[in-house]
C-alpha cells in the first residue's frame, strides 16, 4: 500500500507549542516552494535537516537530486522538542540512518498538487510522518489509498508514487516528515515474548463468534500485528517512566 498508518502515537504538544511561538522558523529557504511549477506553492516549510545549505550555492540541482549526507540545520537548536520527537520516532521504527527532516504547513483551503518525488534522497530513505496538526477533513492521497491523520498519529508513505495532499478544513495542517534508512519494527529481546502473547491474544479474538459483526469488526493479521507493537511500545514507555 502507498500509505499506511502505524500503531505508535506521540504527544506532540511541546513540539507544536515551540513552533507556534516562533513564527520566524518558517520559510527560511523557499526554493522548494517558489520554483516554477512547484506542487508546494501554497505550502510553508521548515527545513530541520537536509543536505548542508552551503552546497546549494555550489550546484542547486545536485543539492536536491544528488547523493549527500544530511545535517541538522541551525533551526533544530530552536526546536528541541521537535528534535527529541524525531529521535524517538527514529528509535521506535528501528532506523539505521537518519536523512532529511521537514515540517510542512498547509493553510486552510489549500493543497499540495499531485506529484512524484525524485532524486537520490527521495529514493534512498523510507518516509515517515508524525501529524502535528490535522483533522478528518484533511487527507494525504494516493491513487490506491488516502489517509486522514490526527495529531500524534504516525504513518509511512511511498513518495515515489503519485500523491497529493488536501486541506478542506478551516485549520492548518502541520506535518513532521522524517526520512529514515533501514527502518523496521525494533523489538528488544525482552519484548519478543510480550509481543507474541499480545499478537496471539488479538488473533484468537478474531475467532470469537462476535468478531466480524457490526459491533466488533474483524481485524486483519497486519492490524493485529500493529496493535501488538503498539501495546509493546506502551509497555516499554511505562517501564521506562516516559
Amino acid at each position: 500500500m502507498s500509505i499506511r498508518a502505524l500503531p505508535q502515537k506521540y504527544d506532540v504538544t511541546a513540539a507544536v507549542a515551540e513552533i507556534d511561538r516562533q513564527p520566524d522558523v518558517w520559510n527560511r529557504y523557499r526554493d522548494r516552494l517558489d520554483r516554477y511549477g512547484s506542487p508546494h506553492t501554497h505550502v510553508d516549510d521548515i527545513w530541520v535537516r537536509f543536505n548542508a545549505i552551503e552546497n546549494m550555492e555550489k550546484d542547486k540541482i545536485a543539492f536536491f537530486q544528488g547523493e549527500h549526507e544530511s545535517v541538522w540545520y541551525p533551526v533544530a537548536d530552536q526546536l528541541p522538542a521537535v528534535r527529541a520527537l524525531v529521535e524517538t520516532v527514529y528509535s521506535d521504527v528501528g532506523g539505521s540512518k537518519l536523512g532529511g527532516v521537514l515540517i510542512t504547513r498547509i493553510p486552510p483551503g489549500s493543497s499540495v498538487s499531485p506529484h512524484i518525488d525524485t532524486g537520490w534522497h527521495a529514493g534512498h530513505y523510507e518516509k515517515f510522518a508524525v501529524q502535528l496538526k490535522g483533522n478528518a477533513q484533511q487527507a494525504f492521497c494516493f491513487q490506491d489509498a488516502r489517509l486522514s491523520s490526527l495529531p500524534g498519529d504516525l504513518y509511512t508513505f511511498d513518495n515515489s508514487k503519485l500523491h497529493w495532499v488536501t486541506n478542506d478544513s478551516d485549520e492548518d495542517r502541520m506535518t513532521l516528515i522524517i526520512c529514515i534508512k533501514g527502518a523496521s519494527p525494533m523489538l528488544k529481546p525482552s519484548e519478543v515474548i510480550p509481543f507474541d502473547l499480545y499478537f496471539a491474544s488479538l488473533m484468537s479474538m478474531q475467532a470469537h463468534p462476535g468478531a466480524g459483526t457490526k459491533e466488533h469488526r474483524r481485524l486483519t493479521m497486519q492490524e493485529c500485528s500493529d496493535m501488538a507493537v503498539e501495546m509493546v511500545m506502551i509497555r516499554r514507555r511505562t517501564i521506562e517512566g516516559n
